[in-house]
């Protein structure tokens, strides 16, 4: 904004109101910034964590489908179709506190049996189980040979 001092020229320069709404467009524009930052920082780290529990689920899996359709393992009796592994699923460091599958018989129809195989780990990498816990849940559909 232009004034005129009293010799009678003309100063350029910037009132303090324009000066406090720029830094406050600035205050703005960092936060917005470090805020996706942030984000984008749980994001990577998230699907980090989220890749390596599908590859260490995707084993135990494999392993599932070598058992027998009337193995023990596979079967509904007894406790519910409730079944919890005994190995340990470990990746560089990313470790899997809980594996469990559960057996349903003849569903979806006479013949087959749906298998929920589900795992359960921390985002906080420090080995126990807590409310901060991430879930993954992969069915399977085995048919009677």
């Amino acid at each position: 904004m232009k004034s005129i001092n009293p010799h009678g020229r003309h100063e350029g320069g910037f009132s303090l109101l324009e000066v406090v709404f720029a830094l406050g467009i600035l205050a703005i524009g960092i936060m917005g910034y470090s805020t996706l930052k942030t984000s984008s920082k749980f994001s990577q780290v998230y699907s980090r964590d989220l890749s390596q529990a599908v590859m260490l689920t995707d084993q135990e899996w494999n392993v599932l489908k070598t058992k027998s359709y009337t193995g023990v393992d596979l079967k509904h009796t007894g406790n519910g179709g409730y079944f919890e592994s005994s190995d340990v699923l470990e990746l560089g460091g990313f470790e899997i506190g809980e594996v469990y599958w559960v057996v349903l018989d003849d569903c979806p129809g006479r013949g087959f049996k749906t298998i929920l195989l589900n795992t359960a780990w921390n985002n906080d990498r420090k080995g126990v189980l807590t409310d901060n816990r991430q879930t993954l849940v992969l069915p399977l559909v085995a048919v009677e040979p």
